[in-house]
Formats: structure tokens, C-alpha cells, sequence
């Protein structure tokens, strides 16, 4: 029995491993001689230590037998910290600005292409799909489109390209600028689309990735079509459009979106429509934006008081987020009665929505002292 179990637990190890990504421990010139070897590129994670996306890639996307998968049979892996031996030459060389940065580079060391960031396992293995491919280079691409071309791969890999250099500039009015590009090219591809078109597999990345605001044209057509795309697609609109619905309801739960009882009830409506709501998950956080709405912060806060522990973890941290911005105009009794109903739930709260709270409260008691 206990040479079974060993047997058995030695099968699920070799398993695991052949399911996740393999880095190899070895420098960058031996891995181009590995790759020339294997008749395969070179894949280069460029991190440091601290970096939280560089972690997140590590410890959830990497070890994913999707990525696995693909990765070992395509590339000889290896990864450097920036910071460190080796890792402060190979950050050198490919002029490596932000990180994580993925380099995709043939045999000879030459970089093919890059991505940058956090990105989860079945669009990391779409981004290294085309990355391998010569005709997907950032140059040929932006020559194909100012030649006129205009088809879903160009439109697809050009808008990839550009959410690459939006990683990188957090926080720059450039990003906004290059947003704007990006989404002015989106809308003018989908505008010259037939329905069928816009309907087709090879289409389907503009509403995967690119129909996330609830106004646009994009999202109207998914929602008013969703039944039409192939199941497999289906599958994706579906679940864009119920992440595009919970993430308006949380932005009138913080505040962050102002009232409007007609778009509120349009958007309940239409969560109620497509089948969104069916287990109530929202109906608390109705109840919390409407009695808001109505401009009694007292009896506000009295109705948070009885009705907060019904909102699902995952709402908690929007409910919280911008507190004490509802308080702002209010009398310094009000906003100490709200910093207290804070301090009171700190204790019960999960981890992020504690980080939070606190913050509000440091904000309320700020507001006072001013």
C-alpha cells in the first residue's frame, strides 16, 4: 500500500510539472544554444523582486497547463531579475523600462517582439501566439495599417501593441492620448463591419477586450445579439457583459458614478433582462444607491447600519470605497457618526476591504480636523 502511494504521489509530481511553465536555470547564451538545438525561440521573463504583477504572472499564470503547454513546446525559458548577475546586462540590452516584460526573441538573441504586464493565461498564450509570428513585428503592422490594410489581425494585433505601451505609462496624459487612438481605430473597423462580420470568430476579440464600456456601440450590439455568435463566443460575450453590468452597479455603490434614476433603473432593467441578478446578488446594493440617492445622510447611514452585511464580500470594497466622500458637505456630527459605524465593522471586515476602510476613516477624521 505505501509503495502504491508513493508510486501514485510521483505520478501526480511529474504531472504538475509537465503542467506548468519551464523556466530553465540557465544564462541567456546558453539558452540561444538550447534554442538552436531544440529548433525553438527564446522566452525571457524580466522581473524584480518586488514587483506584484511579476508575482501574480509567477505564481498564477505561469504554473497554468495552458500556458504550459504551449510555452515548453514553443520557447527555451528562462527568466532574469533585472536587479541582479546577469538579469542587469539582459535588462540592458532589450532597454527594459517597466516590468514584468516578456521578450520573444529568435536563437540569435534578436528580440522578435515583447509584452509587458499581468495578463491571464489563455490571453498571455493569444499575446505569445502572435508575438511569434514575423508579420505580428510592431513595424509591419503599424506599415499594413498606414497602407490601408484593414483586417482583424492588423486591427487586433496593433490595438494588443498599443495596450502594451499604455502598461507602461500609468498615470501619463499620454495614456490617454494612446487610448484614444486605440479606441478611435476599434470604432472605425467596427463601424465598416456587416453584422455578419462583426458576428464572425475573427471578430470576436472587439467584444472579448474592447466592449467594455457600457455606452458604446460595441457593448449595445453584443448585449442585443448575444444569442447570435457561435457558442464558443457566446461563452465570452456573456460573461464581458455581466462584468460590464457588475462593474457599473459598484460604481454607483462608491459614488464613483453620479445618480441618475433613469440610467439606474435602465441599467437594473437590463441586468434583470439578460438573466444577471437571479440569485438577488445586487439587490442590496440597490437598496444602498437608492436610499443614498434620496439625500438623508442620517437616515442613510442608519439603513448602511442594518443592511451592509448583506452585500456579498466582493461589493464590500466598493461600498466603502469614496465613504467619506458622501460626507464631505456634511455637519461634524454626521461625519463622526459615520467614522464610528466604520470603526465599529473594521474588526469583521476581509482583508482588502479593512485597507480601505481605514482610509475612509483617516479621511472622515481629517474632514473634522479641517
Amino acid at each position: 500500500m505505501k509503495k502504491f502511494f508513493s508510486i501514485a504521489i510521483m505520478l501526480m509530481a511529474v504531472v504538475a510539472a509537465g503542467a506548468q511553465t519551464d523556466f530553465r536555470h540557465i544564462s541567456l547564451d546558453e539558452a540561444a544554444k538550447a534554442a538552436k538545438a531544440e529548433g525553438k525561440l527564446i522566452f525571457i521573463d524580466v522581473y524584480t523582486s518586488w514587483c506584484g504583477p511579476c508575482k501574480m504572472m509567477a505564481n498564477q499564470t505561469f504554473p497554468q497547463k495552458l500556458v504550459g503547454d504551449y510555452m515548453n513546446k514553443t520557447f527555451v525559458c528562462v527568466k532574469f531579475d533585472a536587479e541582479k548577475g546577469e538579469g542587469l546586462d539582459v535588462a540592458k540590452l532589450y532597454e527594459v523600462k517597466a516590468y514584468p516584460t516578456f521578450i520573444v526573441a529568435t536563437a540569435d538573441k534578436k528580440e522578435l517582439n515583447r509584452v509587458l504586464g499581468y495578463y491571464e493565461g489563455p490571453k498571455f498564450v493569444e499575446k505569445l501566439q502572435q508575438c511569434v509570428d514575423p508579420d505580428n513585428s510592431p513595424a509591419i503592422l503599424r506599415k499594413r495599417y498606414a497602407d490601408g490594410e484593414r483586417t482583424p489581425k492588423v486591427i487586433k494585433g496593433l490595438a494588443f501593441i498599443i495596450d502594451d505601451d499604455m502598461r507602461t505609462m500609468y498615470q501619463s496624459p499620454e495614456r490617454d492620448s494612446l487610448k484614444n487612438v486605440r479606441d478611435t481605430m476599434i470604432d472605425s473597423y467596427f463601424s465598416s463591419l456587416s453584422d455578419e462580420k462583426r458576428l464572425a470568430a475573427e471578430n470576436s476579440f472587439i467584444f472579448e477586450y474592447y466592449a467594455k464600456n457600457i455606452d458604446s456601440r460595441q457593448f449595445g450590439f453584443m448585449v442585443e445579439n448575444r444569442s447570435k455568435f457561435l457558442p464558443e463566443i457566446k461563452h465570452k460575450a456573456d460573461s464581458v457583459i455581466g462584468l460590464v453590468y457588475d462593474n457599473n452597479v459598484m460604481m454607483y455603490l462608491s459614488g464613483e458614478k453620479k445618480y441618475d434614476a433613469a440610467s439606474f433603473n435602465a441599467l437594473k432593467t437590463a441586468i434583470a433582462d439578460g438573466g444577471y441578478n437571479t440569485d438577488k446578488k445586487y439587490d442590496t446594493a440597490y437598496a444602498l444607491v437608492e436610499e443614498y440617492a434620496k439625500g438623508d445622510l442620517d437616515k442613510y447611514l442608519a439603513f448602511c447600519k442594518k443592511n451592509y452585511k448583506r452585500l456579498p464580500d466582493d461589493q464590500l470594497a466598493s461600498f466603502l470605497d469614496n465613504f467619506s466622500d458622501k460626507y464631505a458637505e456634511a455637519t461634524e456630527s454626521q461625519r463622526n457618526a459615520a467614522s464610528r459605524f466604520l470603526r465599529s465593522i473594521l474588526p469583521e471586515l476581509p482583508i482588502r476591504p479593512i485597507y480601505i476602510c481605514t482610509g475612509e476613516i483617516s479621511k472622515l477624521e481629517k474632514i473634522d480636523k479641517h
